[in-house]
């Protein structure tokens, strides 16, 4: 989801609050009118779906969002039993007519694997 800029102002206001602050504390925060209070509601409970904030007690808190780790795709990966070229001569060879049980014992691995290499849902970054 991308971020208006009203919502990356709100979000600039909820960080460094330890405790969260309260719809008029944030609503005395941005500088907003009475009119304005119905669209900070609206953008709240947007950023509320999206995982960012959340409301506890009447009080809105920025919520820490932790990055998933990132993994090693391809040969990278210590359990990978392909290389890159392996991968492109596995192609090759289905492109010529082989099947993938021939190309699963010539590559020592499933003819499952095989398959998903060849219809790309596996290394699917190798061209």
């Amino acid at each position: 989801m991308t971020l208006t800029h009203g919502e990356n102002k709100l979000l600039e206001a909820l960080r460094g609050q330890r405790r969260g602050v309260t719809f008029d504390g944030l609503c005395a925060a941005l500088g907003l009118g009475p009119g304005e209070r119905r669209l900070l509601s609206s953008r709240l409970q947007n950023l509320r779906r999206a995982g960012r904030v959340s409301r506890v007690s009447g009080h809105w808190r920025l919520l820490n969002r932790v990055a998933p780790p990132v993994r090693s795709r391809g040969e990278r990966n210590g359990r990978s039993k392909l290389t890159q070229d392996e991968v492109l001569s596995l192609r090759a060879f289905h492109a010529v007519g082989c099947t993938y049980a021939e190309l699963a014992r010539r590559f020592d691995v499933t003819p499952t694997t095989a398959q998903l290499i060849c219809e790309r849902k596996r290394w699917a970054w190798v061209l």
